[in-house]
């Protein structure tokens, strides 16, 4: 089962998010945001924290922290670079609630603690997205450059995150392939991926509970580099497990995904490709070709099934009086010559027949 939900605001966009839960009763394994065109409302509070991480990959920078005199708040900032790590542990003790924008430099791969307080992820619309603290269970994110928000309340709250560039675990893909496959299918128009909450093995999690207060050690970088690596090896196992246990759909529930996915996104927005509906219903290109191979008995193909859709859609609209050129548009056609041709392929006549006299298109 998936939900849409809209979350998160971006400076000059709103993100909306994937909510799949299809790995159990309360699981999920991916959240994923896309672009929308929508603008943040001027009722948004101001912001009150502004924490910024800078490049991953060029070794050099350091986080920064900034807030505004009101309200009053205490905060502290420990970093440190593990190799190609950035460690970060952030307190914050506010006496109000406090809105706090994390400002993403560079594309990565993000794994945050909250091991005292709590924190809501803000969305518009729908209701937040609650974050306990506890010092066993870590979050996922991988996150493109953006602002993204979250809401505070008042009292102490500490949040570690270490993270790492994309170049750098693309390099361990025999050691995270899962991590690494939903990355890669990814496209233009998302910005993020939330993956599931993990709990660590006791003694990972002691591990991280000593070096996230960043004490001085005679353990070298490298040990810590290595410690941080096998914990998104295991991470990554945890989600093959997850995988493995999730309920596999039938041909005909993706045939049928595809279809009404199809359907409910043909007008208005931008045109999908069918690797890109294939991703928004959770299964490959190839498993949909499967799909429609077995479902149709081999005479239908997903490429030709959707472009039957939006002939279909195209007829309906002329028909119903809409002009050729809004057609052509509202269909995701990148200008009325290129619809017309489409159209004639399939039909064998011009779109103005259906148009000037709709009795007369075959039926």
């Amino acid at each position: 089962m998936q939900q849409n939900y809209h979350c998160f605001f971006s400076a000059a966009r709103l993100l909306c998010i994937k909510y799949v839960e299809s790995l159990g009763k309360k699981s999920y394994l991916a959240l994923t945001f896309t672009y929308q065109a929508s603008l943040m409302e001027k009722k948004n509070r101001p912001i009150d924290v502004c924490l910024h991480f800078p490049s991953l990959s060029l070794h050099r920078g350091n986080l920064q922290v900034s807030h505004t005199s009101s309200p009053a708040i205490q905060i502290r900032l420990k970093q440190r670079r593990i190799i190609h790590y950035l460690l970060m542990e952030l307190h914050l003790h506010p006496e109000t609630s406090l809105r706090m924008e994390i400002n993403i430099t560079e594309v990565g791969l993000y794994y945050f603690l909250i091991s005292e307080g709590n924190l809501s992820i803000v969305r518009q619309g729908a209701e937040d997205i609650s974050w306990q603290a506890n010092t066993t269970e870590c979050q996922v994110f991988y996150l493109k450059p953006g602002q993204y928000y979250v809401q505070l309340e008042s009292g102490k709250h500490s949040i570690t995150c270490f993270a790492v560039p994309v170049a750098w675990f693309e390099l361990l893909s025999q050691v995270l392939p899962v991590l690494n496959s939903y990355i890669q299918q990814m496209h233009r128009h998302q910005v993020a991926i939330i993956f599931p909450r993990h709990r660590l093995a006791e003694a990972m999690a002691t591990w991280i509970a000593d070096l996230k207060n960043l004490r001085l050690t005679s353990r070298l970088d490298l040990n810590d580099f290595h410690s941080l690596n096998n914990i998104l090896a295991q991470y990554d196992q945890h989600l093959q497990e997850l995988l493995d246990k999730s309920p596999r759909k039938t041909y005909q529930q993706i045939v049928v995904d595809f279809y009404t996915y199809s359907m409910r996104h043909m007008i208005g927005g931008p045109f999908h490709t069918v690797a890109q509906i294939a991703a928004e219903i959770n299964c490959t290109p190839k498993t949909l070709a499967r799909a429609f191979a077995a479902v149709t008995n081999r005479e239908m193909t997903p490429a030709k099934f959707y472009h039957t859709l939006r002939m279909k859609t195209a007829v309906r609209l002329l028909t119903a009086g809409e002009p050729i050129a809004q057609v052509a548009e509202q269909l995701g056609y990148a200008d009325t010559p290129s619809f017309s041709k489409a159209y004639f392929s399939c039909f064998g006549h011009n779109p103005s027949l259906a148009k000037n006299n709709p009795n007369a298109v075959p039926k």
